[in-house]
């Protein structure tokens, strides 16, 4: 029995290690192909991601390559870092914002030197136009949120309508002949006096007054409801004031044969050493509004990488985010733009944080950086040895080489051994008066029958205490208050 109990448990944990072992195999295969992170992240090892890049730049000497999973105001700020911000998206703040807490984290990068290179991810159709349909519908939103009153008020409204109209009047029942002439001579019929004019005027004001503080009410609550809406969005700045450019978007002409669109040429605008023409797949475009910034390439008469200089750095945008991916990598690789986009800096980071990728400060992570680990490891062992114990001992049980029975006593009976019992827990002279005490209530309930008897038996065993303690005879009292109880029937 004890042996196909181990092969059980041997079964069983070789299950669990064979799940666990099954699970960990999936989970490592996602993440090494990294697809379940946002595409261009660094994390990414398919064709849209950037971990190509990220993997040459840190196999440069005398280059520390980091990857950035913390908000960008805990970045070093006692070196200048080039900062790739890969694969920018559109979200909710629209194409022509940027978060007011992302645009201050980056100008102070830039303050100390740093280099930050944002790569937008492509897009093949008009943003702007779709964005301006949804600009226009947020607007009607948010001027019926500010018009529509409360619950509470339209309910009340509604019930000052009816309290105006008054009470529905019922169908009046069918009269007899004969009583519509009867009811004409008995009606006295009074006219109205003339309204006054000054009460008229007055009642009109009141009822204006009243109207208008019930809309003063009704539009600051609905301020205060609009207030805390904008509350929850977050602040934004625009990019031209920001930085001085407007974002643009142009077209691209599909390409039937592939189902994609076809792409266009860029070209270098400026003596630099970069490559002298790039392919550009998406429809962004820059339009810049400040001298400061120089465009580096264009198509036709728009720029698709620009740069310009912030405090002590620089900012680079790049409109296609694909010369940075591993296809790209594969595909169309331009060791001198990347090296251009780089720059000078010794220290390179790659941000996660834009593409959602954020370690929050918790309790593990705050293990792991005082180096906890071992005390951990520690309690863990110890839990595992409590359950153990608990439900193995770890001493082997104890074997009697005696036989169950070897301890009864030949000879002697359940009496003897209720006798025993007495003798050792009631005292001697406390045996009367202990047998008394337990009679009196098991008969509790003949208590008024017996009282005589028990008054009798109480007498004898004051008598007996009042002896001394050499001179007492328990078997006498004990015969005597027998007798007294004799006299009457207990049955």
């Amino acid at each position: 029995m004890r042996n196909s109990n181990r092969l059980y448990l041997l079964a069983l944990l070789l299950v669990i290690a064979g799940f666990a072992y099954g699970a960990a195999t999936l989970f490592l295969a996602r993440y090494s192909r990294g697809d379940v992170y946002a595409p261009y992240s660094s994390y990414r090892a398919d064709p849209l991601g950037t971990k190509a890049l990220f993997e040459a730049m840190h196999s440069v000497r005398g280059v520390h390559v980091t990857r950035n999973i913390e908000p960008l105001d805990r970045l070093a700020r006692n070196r200048a870092v080039t900062l790739f911000l890969n694969g920018m998206t559109f979200g909710f703040v629209g194409t022509q914002e940027i978060e007011a807490g992302l645009a201050e984290a980056l100008d102070d990068v830039m303050a100390r030197g740093g280099r930050v290179v944002i790569s937008f991810a492509p897009v093949v159709m008009d943003v702007s136009y779709r964005e301006k349909m949804d600009k226009d519908f947020q607007e009607r939103m948010d001027e019926r949120w500010r018009r529509k009153p409360a619950k509470k008020d339209d309910e009340e409204s509604v019930g000052d309508q009816k309290a105006e109209k008054g009470p529905e009047t019922e169908k009046p029942e069918a009269e007899p002949a004969g009583a519509n002439d009867k009811k004409r001579e008995e009606t006295i019929i009074e006219l109205p006096d003339k309204p006054n004019a000054d009460d008229t005027s007055n009642k009109e004001e009141q009822e204006k007054e009243k109207q208008d503080e019930k809309d003063g009410e009704d539009e600051k609550r609905n301020r205060d409801r609009y207030a805390e809406y904008e509350a929850f969005m977050p602040r934004t700045v625009s990019w031209d004031k920001q930085w001085g450019v407007q974002l643009q978007f142009d077209s691209l002409e599909p390409d039937p044969l592939t189902n994609t669109f076809k792409s266009k040429t860029a070209r270098r605008a400026i003596d630099a050493p970069v490559p002298e023409q790039l392919p550009v797949r998406t429809t962004l475009r820059f339009a810049p509004s400040s001298e400061e910034w120089r465009a580096i390439y264009s198509v036709g008469e728009k720029s698709v990488v620009i740069e310009r200089p912030v405090g002590e750095g620089t900012l680079v945008l790049v409109a296609d985010a694909y010369l940075l991916s591993n296809e790209a990598m594969r595909a169309e690789r331009h060791p001198d733009l990347i090296a251009w986009l780089a720059g000078a800096n010794p220290a390179i980071v790659f941000d996660e944080v834009t593409l959602g990728t954020e370690r929050t400060r918790g309790l593990a992570s705050l293990l792991w950086q005082y180096r906890l680990q071992g005390v951990v490891a520690t309690l863990i062992l110890i839990a595992l040895l409590y359950i153990w114990k608990n439900g193995q001992p770890l001493v082997p049980p104890f074997h009697d080489a005696l036989p169950t029975d070897a301890y009864a006593y030949v000879g002697k009976d359940s009496a003897s051994g209720f006798t025993n019992l007495l003798k050792r827990s009631v005292p001697s002279t406390q045996v009367l008066r202990t047998c008394l005490a337990e009679w009196e209530k098991s008969f509790s309930h003949r208590s008024a029958d017996l009282a005589e008897s028990i008054r009798d038996a109480k007498a004898i065993l004051l008598r007996e205490d009042s002896v001394p303690a050499k001179q007492r005879d328990v078997v006498r009292a004990y015969k005597e208050i027998c007798a007294a109880f004799s006299r009457h029937r207990l049955g």
